[in-house]
């Protein structure tokens, strides 16, 4: 079994449909999309004036957000006609806000509400697609939280 991995800037979300026209144009097919990727700042909001910035609440969101739906549209299509399989990261942060993650656990949350309907629109389809949509919750999260206690 080949496995590659392909980068792009996340934060340019057109990009995706790009990645996965790469791997169609050089194996024929698309099996597994595997997406792990998000931009984190910890800091208090109020307290963090860039952090309230449209620009900065925008990135985060194409990073966090609109990159992972961009390459689920993009990649759906070649994943049915192999019977693949997509494989989300998320984050406990979308389903247990911290103290300071406002920014980052708004994008979980979003995330975690686009990727949960996205697989019952899959189910209600009968789609040949398998779907994962996991969380991560790692120990830095402890550290920063428990830092402003």
């Amino acid at each position: 079994m080949l496995c590659n991995l392909y980068s792009f800037d996340f934060a340019d979300v057109d990009l995706a449909g790009t990645v996965v026209q790469k791997v169609i144009e050089e194996f024929g097919r698309l099996d597994y999309l595997v997406s792990k990727h998000a931009a984190m700042m910890p800091g208090l909001f109020l307290a963090t004036p860039f952090m309230q910035k449209p620009t900065y609440i925008q990135q985060t969101f194409k990073v966090n957000l609109f990159s992972h739906i961009e390459l689920a549209v993009k990649a759906l299509p070649h994943l049915e006609q192999t019977n693949g399989h997509m494989f989300f990261t998320s984050s406990m942060a979308g389903e247990i806000n911290f103290l300071t993650g406002s920014i980052y656990s708004s994008t979980k949350h979003a995330m975690n509400g686009f990727f949960y309907s996205l697989q019952q629109e899959l189910l209600a389809k009968n789609s040949s697609v398998s779907f994962n949509h996991w969380f991560i919750w790692l120990h830095c999260y402890k550290r920063y939280v428990c830092s402003f206690w």
